[in-house]
């Protein structure tokens, strides 16, 4: 018989107090127990007490079955993985926000911060009026902490998927702006302007005949002349007694008021003043004195909300 001690095992027999015969190498009729086994490991010459817990290993044990090798193997190819997803996001990363490049005068003299088609101001009157002039005035903060006055003007005859963005609140907010069919003189004007906003969430939009349309998570919201109205995203809403519109979006001291007005000769005027935003936009990269350059390439963002 064999009384078992803790984790590990005493043969006997019970009557005479010697060992079992299979408990001995290389005798005993019912075989012998392989040299490196537990039972060998147990019992062999490295046993002076007959007494070896189970899990005990010995020189004469196989080698494990786990290759030290393998997990340096393991770690090197969760290392390259790694490695490949800080480069695809650093690749996604530049791809929406544009390379930043050096520093470069306008023709104005005022110099431009580090480039990705963005621009910090720490004030900012934008404006899409008539037929359409485009103009952007302020003061533009640079990269190493300056101020520069900007004063950018051009007319455009063609709507504007990006007529100017932030991504300062919320989920981002995105002007466009389409035209109407052009005069005799090739002259057009904005036939209608659209606030998105949240990604699309909320938006409001007017069109050349001064009719206003707010929606909320894909809900019609009412708005009357003299109303004021907060939509889900947190924005201010309200229609004034001449009935133009005005979106107001606050964060943290940054501060930005877009206003839409029919111009009562068949267009919608454009027009937002703002503190302490980054903005984005064809109102920021275009004109021959653009307040911010484009790099190649390189798409702006909320084209397709």
């Amino acid at each position: 018989m064999s009384q078992i001690f803790g984790n590990g095992f005493i043969p006997s027999d019970g009557l005479n107090g010697t060992a079992a015969p299979w408990a001995l190498p290389n005798a005993g009729s019912s075989g012998t127990f392989p040299a490196g086994s537990p039972a060998y490991a147990g019992y062999g010459s490295a046993s002076t007490d007959a007494v070896r817990p189970a899990w005990f290993a010995s020189n004469n044990d196989p080698a494990p079955l786990t290759d030290p090798g393998a997990n340096s193997g393991i770690s090197g190819i969760l290392a390259q993985l790694a490695s490949q997803v800080q480069q695809s996001i650093a690749k996604l990363s530049n791809a929406l926000m544009g390379t930043p490049t050096a520093s470069t005068p306008t023709t104005t003299g005022a110099p431009q911060s580090a480039s990705s088609g963005a621009a910090t101001f720490a004030n900012v009157s934008l404006g899409s009026t008539g037929d359409p002039h485009l103009s952007v005035s302020g003061t533009e903060q640079n990269a190493d902490g300056s101020t520069a006055n900007v004063n950018s003007k051009f007319d455009s005859m063609v709507g504007h998927q990006d007529l100017f963005s932030t991504r300062d609140f919320g989920d981002g907010f995105h002007v466009s702006t389409s035209v109407t069919q052009p005069g005799a003189n090739g002259i057009t004007q904005n036939a209608s302007a659209t606030a998105s906003m949240d990604g699309g969430r909320e938006s409001v939009s007017m069109t050349n005949n001064g009719t206003i349309s707010v929606t909320d998570h894909g809900q019609a919201v009412a708005l009357t002349p003299g109303q004021s109205l907060t939509l889900s995203g947190g924005q201010q809403v309200s229609e004034a007694a001449n009935g133009s519109v005005s979106i107001s979006e606050s964060n943290f001291g940054e501060n930005l008021t877009t206003t839409f007005t029919s111009n009562g000769s068949g267009g919608v005027d454009v027009t937002a003043q703002g503190q302490n935003v980054t903005l984005r936009g064809d109102l920021i990269t275009g004109g021959t004195t653009p307040v911010a350059q484009t790099p190649a390439n390189v798409r702006q963002p909320f084209v397709n909300i």
